[in-house]
């Protein structure tokens, strides 16, 4: 896969947990209370990267077993068992897979009950992560609402994390609380990961490749990227934006998200690269 394809928020979640757990006295230990500071960072495009990965490990420590995520739903591990060893090209290691018989729902459950940090893009309608050109909401969570447009949640470019639209515009002209019926049946979001009720459309979030154009001509939504300094800083109200949604409603277009960046050509390039891969259109202004 391709590193600028990865979701901006996958990758400061597990950077800030790499952190917290691995990079500081105060993280992992041993059974001989020995710190675990080492952390091995390695972007994996193929199954080979993997197996050159894991044996580069080999050389430093003595690995003799990996603990998985995996799960028996997930793709081609179905006949997996709890304890198994490597095979084929792999180096040699056991694989223990402690939660294969977990149902979607035991892991949320257990994610809630011990509120064990996670990736917010699950707070957002994802049930299923990959990168920002396969993965989409999960239509099984999308919802019709009271909540206007002002509600949806964007980008804040400032923090990298997903805030309500409305504590980024305030000030906004035509971003006033809309009641006609109208407005409401536009006003679409997205519940929690964990509110799914069909664990079998886990994987919604997921575009096969050859179903990534059908798809998003069924699910046609626009995304608006707002881009100024002066916006950001609050010395010029954009205008532009509350047009645009006022004349998408009228197409009859959802406008699922709007984000507002400065003038910085690699921001710039990261959010449409990410939008793109989310909706079908996306409008840019600035």
């Amino acid at each position: 896969k391709n590193p600028h394809d990865e979701f901006p928020e996958l990758i400061e979640f597990v950077q800030h947990q790499a952190h917290q757990h691995f990079m500081h006295q105060g993280g992992f230990r041993t059974i001989d209370g020995q710190a675990l500071n080492r952390l091995w960072s390695i972007h994996i495009s193929s199954e080979k990267d993997f197996i050159a990965g894991l044996a580069k490990i080999q050389q430093q420590i003595p690995l003799r077993c990996i603990i998985m995520g995996t799960r028996r739903t997930d793709p081609g591990c179905r006949n997996l068992s709890s304890l198994t060893s490597s095979s084929g090209n792999y180096p040699p290691f056991m694989r223990f897979n402690p939660i294969l018989d977990w149902s979607y729902r035991d892991v949320w459950d257990f994610i809630k009950a011990c509120e064990l940090p996670y990736c917010t893009l699950y707070d957002h309608g994802y049930t299923s992560l990959g990168t920002v050109k396969d993965t989409i909401r999960n239509p099984e969570l999308l919802k019709t609402g009271s909540e206007n447009l002002m509600q949806e949640d964007v980008m804040d470019p400032r923090s990298r994390s997903i805030v309500p639209f409305l504590a980024m515009a305030q000030n906004v002209p035509g971003m006033e609380q809309q009641d006609s019926d109208d407005d409401q049946k536009q006003a679409l979001r997205y519940k929690p990961a964990w509110m799914l009720l069909d664990e079998t459309k886990e994987r919604s979030s997921r575009l096969k490749k050859t179903t990534v154009k059908d798809a998003a001509a069924k699910t046609e939504t626009a995304g608006i990227l707002i881009i100024g300094n002066e916006v950001i800083s609050g010395s010029v109200v954009d205008e532009n934006g509350p047009f645009l949604m006022r004349e998408l409603r009228e197409m009859g277009l959802d406008t699922i998200e709007v984000a507002v960046v400065r003038d910085d050509m690699n921001l710039i390039a990261e959010n449409v690269r990410r939008m793109s891969g989310t909706h079908t259109f996306v409008f840019t202004s600035g």
